[in-house]
């Protein structure tokens, strides 16, 4: 549950584009865990409703030298953030971007820990005691849960993905972080960062591409946990809270494919898995014989 380790390259062969085609603007950023770790600490501390420049300005070098990267990278970096926060995320009107959202509807880095099979009861905020006596966890009955509840846009072969899964028969805790949880008109969303490089054009953050490296990377799995630890927090937090009414929804921002010049969806993976799902895929971890 980290911060793009070890992801940072497409899948498959790279895309090859004319020279003259617009470039985006973190093109040439680096990439790399380290570079994924700075934007995403710009990101968890900044005001998305701040209008100072300089102080952006200001946390960017400061967050550029603390992991090592030269000052030069500043500009593009403030102007690549400026074109994230502006970046439409739905087909509202008008549409929800995350300059809209105030600092106090915000929950950065989210922890949560699931108790997996029958892991010992503890009360952390986003933890739901498992049945003590629970079956393990396996890649076959976590795989059932997606192939049983897939909807769009899951591919239609992902749970063989999962199958291929290279762990144990498990039980224990599993623990995370959500990069950022947000409410905005009674519904709460969950949020992911990533510095994934896909190319050097707006075209390579198209979502057929942004689809490839969420298989790739298994970041299909990764949201879907993070929706039942939000779930799971919520039916403790939320007076009267009801998946359908409440939940809004995962975007998965891919950072260096996002501005608001580009095509509606470029660089923002959407989705809103079904409550059955989300149910299933929790009574699975909590270790109970079958998926509700």
């Amino acid at each position: 549950m980290d911060h793009d380790a070890g992801a940072d390259a497409a899948p498959g062969a790279p895309h090859v584009q004319a020279s003259d085609e617009p470039l985006v603007v973190l093109h040439d950023f680096p990439a790399g865990a380290r570079a994924g770790q700075l934007v995403h600490e710009v990101l968890e501390l900044m005001d998305f409703q701040a209008s100072d420049s300089a102080a952006l300005h200001s946390a960017v070098t400061e967050s550029l030298a603390r992991f090592g990267f030269e000052e030069k990278w500043a500009e593009p970096l403030c102007r690549a953030i400026g074109d994230i926060l502006a970046t439409p995320l739905g087909a509202g009107a008008p549409p929800l971007a995350l300059r809209d959202v105030p600092q106090s509807k915000r929950l950065s880095e989210l922890e949560f820990l699931f108790p997996v099979a029958g892991g010992a009861a503890v009360e952390p905020s986003a933890v739901e005691k498992p049945d003590r006596d629970g079956v393990l966890l396996t890649r076959a009955r976590l795989a059932a849960v997606f192939e049983r509840y897939r909807t769009a846009p899951l591919p239609a072969g992902y749970a063989s993905r999962i199958r291929a899964l290279e762990f144990a028969p498990l039980a224990g805790f599993l623990r995370g972080f959500i990069d950022l949880v947000f409410e905005h008109d009674g519904r709460w969303y969950v949020v992911d960062y990533k510095s994934n490089l896909l190319g050097a054009h707006p075209e390579d953050y198209r979502p057929s591409q942004l689809v490839d490296a969420m298989v790739e990377h298994h970041y299909f799995l990764q949201y879907h946990l993070y929706v039942v630890a939000l779930h799971r927090y919520l039916m403790k937090r939320l007076a009267g809270y009801d998946y359908e009414q409440h939940f809004g929804g995962v975007y998965y921002m891919f950072l260096r494919g996002m501005a608001p010049q580009f095509e509606r969806g470029n660089g923002v993976f959407h989705d809103r898995p079904s409550r059955r799902l989300i149910e299933g895929l929790s009574a699975v971890l909590a270790g109970r014989a079958e998926a509700a």
